[in-house]
């Protein structure tokens, strides 16, 4: 009987594959972990941008006697991100930028993101005349 026709595959192919076919499913498994730690990063980002942007709002709807100069600590807004680290904080800055009517609002939002720290600062100035007078 002549066994050299017979098809099949050999213990060392079989290995040679399986080795192959690891390091292709460690790739793809460590592309998942990496991807998921991007969206958790840009996740929380837009969180904060949200926040900012939120609390910059109510300054910019207000009326413009009433935006007092000095530092308010809004880190309350904050409180259900829980994303955002324990040791969170937001804060709205005035500043009198000119005697003629002009300030500026700066919203600071200070989080962790897998400890490391993480800021995002909006600003804007607000006119006592307005934008059209």
């Amino acid at each position: 009987m002549k066994l050299g026709g017979e098809g099949g595959f050999t213990l060392i192919e079989l290995i040679v594959t399986m080795v192959v076919l690891s390091g292709i499913f460690l790739a793809i498994f460590s592309l998942f972990d990496t991807l998921h730690g991007v969206n958790a990063r840009a996740n929380n980002l837009t969180v904060a941008t949200e926040v900012a942007q939120r609390e910059m709002e109510l300054y910019r709807n207000i009326p413009y006697n009433t935006i007092n100069v000095g530092t308010t600590d809004v880190t309350s807004a904050l409180s259900s991100y829980t994303s955002l680290g324990s040791t969170r904080s937001a804060s709205v800055v005035v500043t009198q930028v000119d005697a003629r009517g002009l300030k500026q609002v700066e919203v600071t939002v200070n989080y962790y993101d897998h400890a490391i720290p993480r800021k995002v600062v909006l600003d804007t100035l607000v006119a006592q005349n307005g934008m059209n007078k």
